[in-house]
């Protein structure tokens, strides 16, 4: 087992995919570094990660090894916790700064000023953050010695 590749290729991937982020945004005529540390956005930088590291781990110790099954069940939790929980989370955080926005601004002081909104990803940009991380580990495992 080759540890640095299977800690770089998942590492590469994830920063990939928040490089798309910044590409994106750039197109859209909205370039914003800050994309590059915020959470939620197309693509999803998590999913691409954990699907970079199931798939290396898949690579090299076969899909019927306990390490792959355990990567495998904790990357369904984080990439149903990106969709699921952390999207509820940017929710709650909308209406509150909504609420809190019209409080009177003696009460309003005791608040937060902003809460972060976009936490979460939907199903499709989880899905290209998968995509993007298997991509990207097939491409390095065949260019990385």
């Amino acid at each position: 087992m080759d540890i640095p590749k299977l800690f770089l290729i998942p590492l590469i991937a994830g920063i990939f995919a928040q490089f798309c982020k910044l590409v994106i945004q750039t197109l859209k005529g909205n370039p914003n570094w800050r994309v590059l540390i915020n959470y939620g956005g197309m693509p999803s930088s998590h999913s691409a990660t954990v699907a970079s590291l199931t798939t290396v781990i898949a690579i090299y110790e076969g899909i019927h090894s306990s390490i792959f099954a355990i990567c495998l069940i904790f990357s369904l939790i984080i990439l149903i916790d990106a969709v699921g929980y952390r999207r509820v989370l940017g929710k709650h955080s909308e209406v509150l700064n909504h609420m809190i926005a019209h409080l009177p601004q003696k009460e309003e002081k005791r608040y937060p000023r902003h809460l972060r909104e976009h936490l979460g990803h939907t199903p499709w940009q989880v899905l290209i953050g998968i995509l993007i991380g298997i991509m990207i580990t097939f491409f390095l495992y065949l260019i990385i010695p």
